[in-house]
């Protein structure tokens, strides 16, 4: 559906991983993004790479930790669920749970039983697997934390015996030292402004800049803070003049400015 409401000027490239963002060298003002299935020149960069983000920008390596979490989903009935019977989201001794009410999903019905994701428990994790931190691997699952993710919604929920699980799967999570997203835009490439040519540019503060932005390292927090974020580098992109970028800009908060971790040069 997401296809379908895009504009037929933007395109999709899908399956192309970049391995690197250079200047152009006949170009000080372009950007080559270097991709598998070829490269694309461009005038604006937005790095939305999360825990991945290191492997474009080395210099953020030290400030966005990879953490993978573990999640399982199963039902539970209403009965045990108990004030649970609606939408809930709850965060708690370092695990978390979102559950849904059984008439938001016609499929499920009046089935007495309430879908719970239920995640978290990585301090159940070895030292050894330094509790998930610097983990890629989205692949695996941690027995050990698996066990425990059971063992939590048993007692949350007050069941007889563990439940059944109907699904579980892992995602690698972009961590910051202070738990604040990354947002804005990067400071230690400069913009280089462009020779301006008023019939090839209508509009030349657009099409006059050349920049790259940082949308990464929300701490398990990303269904809260994405979209907004997202909203805002997207009014800065799009933006016709100074006083709307830097509007759009100020409006990130300071918490998450890049510039705490990466300065000028």
């Amino acid at each position: 559906e997401m296809w379908h409401r895009m504009p037929s000027s933007v395109t999709l490239c899908g399956d192309a991983l970049v391995d690197c963002v250079d200047r152009a060298a006949d170009d000080a003002a372009a950007w080559l993004v270097r991709s598998r299935r070829g490269t694309v020149r461009a005038r604006t960069v937005v790095y939305a790479l999360n825990a991945y983000t290191c492997t474009l920008l080395p210099e953020l390596a030290p400030h966005i930790a990879a953490v993978r979490g573990q999640v399982i989903y199963t039902d539970i009935a209403c009965a045990n669920a108990g004030a649970s019977r609606c939408n809930l989201s709850c965060h708690s001794d370092f695990n978390y749970a979102i559950c849904r009410h059984v008439t938001d999903d016609p499929s499920i019905g009046d089935s007495g039983v309430v879908p719970i994701v239920l995640g978290g428990a990585r301090y159940a994790s070895s030292a050894e697997q330094r509790y998930e931190h610097g983990c890629f691997d989205d692949a695996a699952l941690n027995a050990d934390v698996s066990v425990e993710l059971r063992a939590v919604t048993k007692h949350i929920y007050s069941l007889s015996a563990e439940p059944t699980v109907k699904q579980e799967w892992t995602g690698i999570m972009g961590w910051t030292p202070d738990l604040c997203p990354i947002a804005g835009e990067l400071p230690q490439r400069p913009r280089v402004a462009l020779p301006f040519d008023e019939k090839a540019n209508p509009k030349p503060f657009q099409q006059t800049k050349s920049r790259e932005f940082i949308l990464a390292g929300f701490s398990g927090n990303g269904m809260a803070y994405a979209f907004a974020l997202a909203l805002r580098l997207s009014t800065v992109i799009l933006a016709e003049d100074e006083h709307s970028v830097e509007s759009a800009l100020n409006s990130i908060p300071r918490q998450m400015n890049v510039n705490r971790f990466v300065k000028n040069k």
